[in-house]
């Protein structure tokens, strides 16, 4: 839907925030009314799930460090370990400039896959077996599905980040079609997430922990290099996960009331720190992390994954519909299948939420010991191989993100230069050293006058546009180090050999084999079709944010994180 209002806004990109508010202000009546708090809504579930994310990394680390401390160097409490990780956590989100992790992150690939090689090895050690602890169902089915609709959520939907490779490629109408890149991906990312959750559930049944790798023997040193390679991707993988919230939190509620440029490093700064200390608290305070993420997938995943995208879809074709130089789409199966799709995400939302708080105050704070609970649902929303993506995306002379596109909406303090009637030479800018030949972008965005950015996009002044725009096709000088399409198959198989697949025999083990097969399929599909609908998923302002600006991609070459 995002590819649609773009092309009613007469603009090649649009983020997530802008493209619901426009989406939704042409809609129905009864949801129309979303047009105003909408942005705010989609700021508000992102950063709660990105900043969960950020929890659960620090406790990831700090379990991982304590489990191998204790068994081979000193016994130190878990807080104690938190702290540390924090320490070690904070000046690497100070990094303005992701591109001096890149190394880092090209380790991190190798370290990921051979890990995973490694948790498959001892499952398979010794075979599997049926045994007499592993469900087929659960003894309370509800409660089991609903911790696993959380965990699957938070795994599939991790795939977000890398559908924005969709705006990298060469050519981004082949992304989406029925046998395209992102179909093949989904297809084989489920049932590479389905069938580690039911091996590893099959291998060590009712002992099945957090994460696949806390089963691993204790004392081996090979489980125990795996254990400190998977800490190590994540540590140098936190700084990419706070970014977004970082971002959107900087863009459009710190920065608008910041008037001295001298002061912006320091409050930048201050962000930062303080979204460092509050995952480090909330690690600190809450045990068990593995009910918090499943918590943070069920509550803000539906929501942005399911319930916005129908919505979005809803509101688009009822405006096209009443367009006449739109084709009639509003058909009754679009409303059916949109409303449905409405209700389940507001459901699951609300259903799943109350189980998993549920499950957290029945767990208490004595149940566990918080050493033995390991943040179960961990996924890797950015994992190594897209990082390396984004740091690539970053001008080296910038310190703040996007802190050089300054003034109203994107404008520079330079005006943009006026195209000339063949397109002149403000737009040829990746359009020759990627082979495309598509037609230029004529209109830079615009934003209604004010501090506020969020939800203020200005559609192209009439007449401005050729009759035949299209945003996949009128982005050429927008987009540099285009991709063809075995180079995003490749990123998007890379990015799905994350942790995320560390978390489903957990998952499997909540719901049982038969609702964890069944579910996984299920899930996977609804979660893509919300994807699918978005065009552009889990890419707001800045995760892979590209400059939509002709005239500031004349000034630098890519846009600073």
């Amino acid at each position: 839907m995002q590819h649609h209002v773009a092309k009613q806004m007469g603009v090649p990109l649009i983020d997530y925030a802008d493209a619901m508010k426009h989406a939704v202000e042409g809609g129905p009546k009864g949801i129309s009314w979303l047009s105003k708090p909408a942005p705010y809504l989609v700021d508000f579930f992102l950063c709660s799930f990105q900043i969960g994310v950020c929890c659960i990394y620090v406790s990831f680390i700090s379990n991982n460090l304590k489990q191998i401390s204790d068994e081979f160097w000193i016994v130190l409490s878990l807080r104690t370990w938190f702290i540390i990780t924090g320490a070690i956590i904070l000046p690497l989100n100070q990094l303005r400039n992701l591109h001096h992790l890149s190394p880092l992150s090209t380790a991190g690939d190798f370290l990921v896959v051979g890990g995973l090689g490694v948790v498959f090895y001892y499952i398979f050690k010794d075979g599997l077996s049926l045994g007499s602890d592993v469900e087929l169902i659960p003894e309370n089915p509800f409660k089991g599905f609903a911790l696993f609709f959380g965990t699957l959520m938070t795994a599939v939907q991790s795939i977000g980040v890398i559908v924005s490779l969709e705006n990298n490629m060469k050519q981004p109408a082949d992304y989406r079609k029925p046998c395209g890149v992102f179909n093949i991906g989904m297809v084989f990312i489920t049932c590479l997430y389905g069938f580690t959750g039911l091996v590893g559930y099959m291998k060590y049944g009712a002992a099945t922990q957090g994460s696949v790798t806390l089963n691993l023997p204790k004392t081996s040193i090979l489980p125990v290099l795996v254990k400190l390679a998977f800490a190590f991707v994540i540590l140098f993988t936190y700084p990419l996960q706070c970014f977004m919230p970082t971002d959107i939190l900087w863009r459009n509620y710190v920065r608008i009331h910041i008037t001295q440029k001298s002061r912006k490093w320091v409050y930048n700064t201050i962000l930062r720190t303080v979204l460092v200390v509050f995952s480090v608290l909330v690690a600190s305070l809450i045990p068990f992390l593995d009910l918090l993420i499943s918590t943070v997938g069920a509550f803000s995943l539906p929501t942005v994954g399911i319930t916005f995208p129908a919505i979005m879809e809803l509101s688009v074709f009822y405006k096209e519909n009443s367009s006449p130089r739109w084709e009639k789409r509003l058909t009754t199966w679009i409303k059916i299948k949109c409303i449905a799709l409405i209700i389940f995400g507001i459901f699951s939302m609300i259903l799943c939420t109350y189980v998993c708080l549920f499950s957290i105050s029945d767990a208490g704070p004595n149940t566990a010991n918080p050493t033995q609970v390991f943040v179960g649902n961990l996924t890797a929303t950015l994992t190594p191989s897209n990082t390396s993506r984004v740091m690539n995306n970053n001008n080296n002379n910038n310190p703040l993100p996007n802190d050089n596109l300054k003034g109203e909406g994107y404008g520079l303090d330079t005006q943009p230069h006026p195209p000339s009637k063949d397109h002149g030479d403000s737009v040829d800018l990746g359009a020759k050293e990627n082979g495309l030949t598509q037609p230029p972008y004529l209109h830079e965005p615009q934003y209604m006058p004010g501090k506020w950015r969020i939800g203020t996009l200005l559609p192209a002044p009439k007449g401005s546009l050729p009759e035949d725009f299209d945003p996949y096709n009128h982005r050429a000088g927008i987009v540099k180090g285009a991709t063809t399409n075995a180079e995003t198959l490749i990123h998007l198989m890379k990015g799905s050999l994350g942790t995320g697949m560390l978390a489903m025999p957990i998952a499997f083990k909540n719901a049982g084999i038969v609702d964890g097969l069944i579910g996984c399929a299920l899930i996977s599909f609804i979660a893509s079709y919300g994807m699918h609908q978005l065009d552009r998923r889990h890419a707001p302002r800045g995760c892979l944010d590209f400059c939509k600006l002709v005239s500031a991609l004349n000034k630098i070459d890519e846009e600073s994180i």
